[in-house]
């Protein structure tokens, strides 16, 4: 009987939302701008722009309720929202999604590209961001539909905390005031699972069995669950 190498390894499932109030159903959770230590964890702070953000009712995608971002004479200032989540974890991959509705075309002849979803890492001391990942300025989906855009980053060293933005912007050439809804946003990170990876012709264990893969959550992972004791025979 020749003994040969088997490796467990890890792959994603998904965990719950880390957002406050990722569908904007709740008009309480929302916090002053700008965002200090004692507001980390409690939901969105709106910024920015002339007409602002606010949650409307208009248009949803889940739920009733949704954030409108309304752009009017601004120039090249953007308008939306964002949130501070502690329990940042260096390594970690975040992934931070949100659709957006444009109800009406746009009116902004200098600007087809409003739309910009970013990742943002801080320290302890939420002075210092560490590092931002972002879609761009990405362009609206079709009118009348609802377009999902993603982006996703990993946690540099010594990051604390993580704050997804949302955000809208145009040119200041808009006639009248346009109006994006933003909603069912989610910031996520993959937990991991355990998968046995045989590296040989057969493998018996309570993780595989000739090549068969099992996965387990950790939760409900036994000690050995994560080791293959592979045979050729």
């Amino acid at each position: 009987m020749i003994a040969a190498l088997a490796l467990s390894v890890y792959t994603a499932q998904a965990q719950p939302n880390l957002l406050v109030n990722g569908s904007f159903e709740s008009a309480s959770q929302f916090t002053a701008n700008p965002i200090g230590l004692s507001g980390v964890d409690q939901g969105w702070a709106n910024f920015f722009g002339p007409n602002g953000s606010v949650q409307s009712s208009a248009y949803a995608l889940d739920g009733i309720y949704s954030l409108a971002v309304t752009e009017g004479g601004a120039s090249w200032n953007p308008a939306g929202t964002y949130q501070i989540v502690s329990g940042a974890t260096p390594g970690s991959t975040y992934t931070l999604s949100v659709s957006v509705l444009a109800p009406a075309a746009l009116t902004d002849p200098n600007w087809s590209t409003p739309i910009d979803v970013q990742l943002q890492f801080f320290d302890s001391t939420l002075n210092n961001n560490l590092g931002t990942t972002e879609t761009g300025w990405s362009a609206i989906g079709a009118v009348g539909t609802w377009k999902q855009y993603t982006v996703t980053a990993t946690a540099p060293a010594g990051a604390v905390y993580v704050s997804p933005y949302l955000m809208m912007m145009q040119s200041g050439a808009q006639s009248p005031a346009d109006t994006l809804y933003f909603d069912n946003a989610s910031l996520t990170v993959p937990e991991p699972s355990w998968r046995c990876w045989p590296w040989a012709w057969a493998c018996r264990s309570t993780s595989c069995v000739g090549g068969v893969v099992k996965s387990l959550p950790v939760s409900s992972k036994r000690p050995l669950d994560n080791v293959g004791w592979p045979f050729w025979f």
